[in-house]
């Protein structure tokens, strides 16, 4: 199978009960052409850009506001899809259009709420029975939420729901799951909320870093600066504040040496959740954490040995990279060493030049991010 199959792009009006279809391209009518997945998000955004006059232009930005972007295989998969929020006139001969995932409807709605109940209650209560009657967009399921641990928090400062989610500090997804792994949160085809812990079972894709194995570019890198052994997080109780008492890896420490983490305020809680958080934070910080950059692929195949196409990659998916020496430990296993073998969290699939960059975990963000947290600057 080739790296790009035949494609289809197809545009809806925005009401998703609808299915009148307002326009058709193929990969050949963009100059560019990328979509994104991340997670948290799901399908997250969609950039194009094609010839137009000033008179499209202006259809555009007045008729299709907000008009929903399906992408296709020739088969009718789904490769990404969402709707349409930003129109750029270019040099007055192309228009520039962004789309994003269902997931931006989450950011639509401001919720003043106080929760102290499950994960998956809070995104039910949430996208269920607060989500506003007319924004249709996303689907009323709640059959993909896993449960997650106790969240006990005040929002106070009138949040959009997907801040309420998705806030690294507070966010609902923050206290991971009741194994201490990171919750992810997405929006696919469906529509659905998908709330699921990181838990991988198995390899999805393999590349290779020989000639035509797939890899044009590897830059793995990590810092001792982002490892944390030994962690606590402080919250507020009854309006004081105070903190959990500190957590700590004795492997990691006799590997690393003992390196201190300490979460600022996550606001109001008691002390079962605000211990869940940190010992989720704990597991993240373990050992050193990959950094941002990414890795860029020009070929992909599964397990089998069957080489797909790049587009089918997506967030959440596991890349292990077959011939990276050392070999280490059975091929069939899934460690994720951030070394040979990735967690996925952003791809990013330009499909005018052939190739996907991909962002692997690890972390919960870049190196920067956690000297910044850290008080280095």
């Amino acid at each position: 199978m080739p790296r790009f199959v035949l494609q289809h792009a197809k545009l809806f009006e925005a009401d998703v009960t609808s299915t009148v279809q307002l326009a058709y391209f193929k990969v050949e009518d963009f100059s560019e052409y990328q979509h994104t997945t991340r997670l948290p998000g799901g399908f997250f955004t969609a950039q194009v850009v094609i010839p137009s006059t000033e008179e499209e232009y202006w259809q555009w930005r007045t008729e299709r506001l907000l008009a929903r972007l399906r992408i296709e295989e020739g088969g009718g998969k789904v490769i990404w899809e969402g709707r349409l929020e930003d129109v750029e006139l270019r040099d007055q001969f192309f228009v520039a259009l962004k789309f994003f995932g269902y997931w931006s409807n989450l950011t639509d709605n401001v919720r003043n709420s106080n929760y102290a109940t499950a994960g998956n209650v809070i995104i039910s209560d949430l996208v269920v029975t607060q989500m506003d009657s007319d924004t249709r967009q996303l689907s009323t399921s709640t059959a993909n939420l896993a449960t997650g641990p106790t969240v006990d928090q005040d929002y106070q400062d009138d949040w959009t729901m997907w801040r309420i989610l998705t806030d690294p500090r507070r966010g609902v997804t923050s206290f991971g799951s009741t194994n201490d792994n990171p919750i992810d949160l997405a929006v696919w085809e469906d529509r659905e909320v998908y709330y699921t812990e990181r838990n991988p079972s198995a390899v999805t894709w393999q590349a290779f870093i020989r000639p035509g194995g797939g890899v044009d570019a590897l830059r793995p890198r990590i810092s001792w600066r982002t490892v944390g052994n030994s962690v606590a997080v402080a919250y507020e109780s009854g309006g004081t504040g105070t903190h959990t008492g500190t957590t700590e890896n004795a492997a990691s420490i006799a590997k690393y040496i003992q390196r201190d983490y300490y979460v600022p305020n996550i606001g109001t809680s008691t002390s079962g959740p605000a211990e869940q958080r940190r010992d989720t934070e704990l597991t993240k910080r373990k050992d050193p954490q990959q950094e941002t950059d990414g890795i860029t692929l020009s070929r992909i195949w599964d397990t089998n040995g069957v080489e797909f196409p790049l587009c089918r990659v997506r967030a959440g998916d596991v890349l292990r990279i077959m011939d990276f020496t050392p070999k280490t430990g059975d091929l069939g296993t899934v460690t994720l060493d951030a070394y040979r073998t990735f967690f996925i969290e952003e791809t990013t699939c330009n499909h005018v030049n052939g190739q996907l960059r991909i962002r692997p975990d690890r972390s919960s963000g870049s190196i920067v991010d956690t000297m910044i947290e850290h008080g280095i600057t």
